[in-house]
């Protein structure tokens, strides 16, 4: 009974050890602990400029934790990329240094506004930010952006390099740059490091997200378009089973609403309430038509069905 009892405790403890493993909040809160006490530990180290007595540094360490991971990138062909075995390890390096930075603005936020403000990220930097955060986090940036930190990020922007990486290093690129009116140190690195051979890498990556954006952009045009002809031929539908009214045709007199106008003269996305006198001019394949204005002759293109009437 004793040994029954012993393998049931066993089995339990091995579900509560699997059900922790699983656990993907409590994980991300021990990350965050350990990160948040690495963070504090560095910033207690000495500077190089402090006249101490010590072997360890706070900047080498820095430098040593930059070589590391900018030398643990591999050149495969025309791409870059980090072992797999590896890329957990660059990916807390960067948040590391990203934490210390937001670290600093946070600590001011709390002098500013108490704990209960919560903590400050590079999400939260723009909105919420103050000088007080520029004065705290301009040492730290400072030091990252000497010790190699800028020059790491733009190395881990490549074509070919994991998705996760490239993320965590324009989250860094981000934190570094905030300040009011720009970064303008770390904004001189970037331009002379990408001012030298061997940078392809880097702009092609971010050709191939330029590219991956407008892809994106025009199939949410296309979908969008498609949803709005779908809605016309239900309408349609339901307007030749519920009426007898005629279909509009070219050389109709119908009443259309007008597209508006911003102060600048550009169109806006709203319509007038009232219509106006017109005759259609041409019946577009999805139902949209093109109309002249009567009282001024204003020709409009692809005004949309429910904006004429007959």
């Amino acid at each position: 009974e004793e040994i029954v009892n012993s393998k049931d405790e066993v089995s339990s403890l091995a579900r509560f050890v699997k059900s922790l493993e699983q656990d993907e909040d409590l994980a991300e809160e021990i990350r965050e602990d350990r990160t948040d006490h690495l963070v504090a530990l560095l910033d207690k180290l000495p500077r190089m400029s402090d006249d101490v007595d010590a072997e360890i540094r706070y900047e080498p360490t820095i430098k040593k934790l930059v070589s590391h991971t900018r030398n643990l990138i591999k050149k495969d062909k025309q791409k870059k990329f980090i072992p797999r075995d590896c890329v957990e390890t660059v990916v807390w390096t960067i948040q590391l240094f990203r934490a210390m930075i937001e670290t600093k603005w946070t600590e001011s936020l709390h002098k500013r506004e108490g704990p209960e403000a919560g903590k400050m990220g590079i999400d939260e930097r723009d909105e919420d930010g103050e000088e007080e955060e520029d004065e705290a986090a301009g040492p730290v940036q400072d030091a990252l952006d000497e010790c190699g930190a800028t020059i790491m990020c733009l190395d881990v922007i490549a074509d070919g390099m994991n998705e996760k990486v490239v993320e965590e290093g324009v989250n860094l690129l981000c934190a570094l740059m905030f300040r009011e009116g720009g970064n303008k140190k770390v904004q001189r690195t970037i331009f002379e490091h990408l001012n030298q051979r061997g940078t392809d890498h880097f702009f092609e990556e971010i050709r191939n997200r330029l590219r991956k954006m407008m892809e994106w952009h025009q199939a949410k045009v296309i979908e969008q378009e498609d949803e709005r002809k779908e809605k016309m031929r239900m309408s349609s539908g339901q307007n030749s089973a519920g009426s007898t009214e005629e279909e509009i045709k070219e050389g109709d007199d119908v009443v259309a609403k007008r597209q508006k106008t911003t102060v600048t003269g550009m169109k806006s996305k709203k319509w007038t309430e009232d219509g106006f006198k017109a005759t259609v001019e041409k019946v577009h394949d999805d139902g949209s038509f093109d109309v002249k204005y009567l009282n001024d002759g204003h020709y409009a293109k692809r005004v949309p069905a429910d904006m004429v009437e007959a």
